[in-house]
């Protein structure tokens, strides 16, 4: 762990507008960091607006030393070719289903951007698909990833995209919002950024999935203490609604029980075998997970408030 990092007691509940205390926190279980330090960490539930709470968790001030460098899971290390085309399909059938959904809604595609891209796979994958599109993609770091070289998306670290005056059709928070100190004013600024009809795509590990039975303080959607928020369907719901976004909460699974076997053999996530053998295993993690807001992760496609396609999506 690195030194520089200050943890702090949780105190409040991550939703300022909401009445919930401590006296309203349940311990849920202990969740292992896997991934820098081996230590444990104590995830919290609240009985008011069910989000899960990382106890301690990185201050706001220091979290950015948790992401330095690249060398973290967070940015999807380069595996074999096998894994690789494996996760590139993934990343095209999750675009076409997110344009697909936001053409539904009179949604546009000319700007689209990937906030905290990552190793830069689902921005390139966007500007694959959608080549007359204009993608962007946006991370800590002030040089672009390895993986968006001769890509033609435009990189922008994140200071550089407070700076921009350019109005977005759709923002992509692939498993971001759980990263963030204070959930609803980071929708607020990313919809200030958004065109007349623009949207945003939300996407979290589900912390009410059916897998932590099984799986306890080892499943991966924890990822403690990277994750400092773990949304249940409730609580999502809450952060669009108070970030003055609308959207309908719904399901989807992600392959997790390769990593959980990784944790559970004190072996990297990136191992080979444990990848494999939870391929193999993911028809039974799906079944497990049968029930759509049990499974892995949650996901919702956002409007603005009273904006003329969320009428038009919601009918007379």
């Amino acid at each position: 762990m690195p030194d520089a990092i200050i943890f702090e007691d949780r105190s409040t509940c991550i939703f300022a507008r909401s009445d919930c205390s401590p006296a309203d926190w349940d311990d849920f279980l202990v969740a292992r960091d896997i991934e820098i330090s081996d230590g444990t960490f104590q995830i919290l539930r609240c009985r008011k607006c069910g989000v899960g709470l990382t106890q301690p968790f990185p201050s706001e001030a220091t979290i950015s030393k948790l992401y330095e460098g690249r060398d973290t899971s967070n940015f999807d290390p380069k595996s074999i070719p096998l894994i690789e085309f494996l996760k590139d399909w993934f990343a095209f059938r999750d675009i076409r289903r997110i344009i697909r959904e936001a053409e539904q809604m009179g949604g546009g595609k000319k700007n689209i951007l990937d906030f905290a891209t990552g190793n830069g796979r689902y921005a390139r994958a966007i500007k694959a698909k959608y080549p007359t599109s204009n993608i962007f993609a946006a991370d800590f770091e002030t040089s672009p990833p390895e993986g968006l070289n001769g890509s033609q998306v435009e990189y922008l670290s994140f200071e550089s995209l407070e700076r921009i005056d350019i109005k977005f059709d759709i923002i992509i928070l692939r498993h971001v919002l759980e990263h963030t100190h204070d959930p609803v004013s980071f929708l607020g600024m990313l919809k200030a950024k958004l065109s007349g009809n623009g949207l945003i795509y939300i996407e979290v590990p589900n912390v009410e999935s059916a897998m932590i039975q099984l799986s306890g303080g080892l499943w991966p959607g924890f990822y403690v203490p990277f994750h400092i928020s773990h949304f249940s369907p409730k609580s999502l719901s809450l952060a669009i609604d108070y970030a003055g976004l609308s959207g309908r909460v719904r399901g989807m699974n992600m392959p997790m029980l390769g990593n959980t076997l990784a944790a559970l053999f004190s072996l990297k996530k990136s191992n080979l075998v444990s990848k494999l053998i939870g391929a193999c295993l993911y028809p039974i993690e799906a079944l497990v997970q049968a029930r759509e807001l049990k499974r892995s992760c949650l996901w919702c496609l956002c409007q603005k408030t009273g904006s003329a396609q969320g009428v038009a999506a919601r009918g007379p």
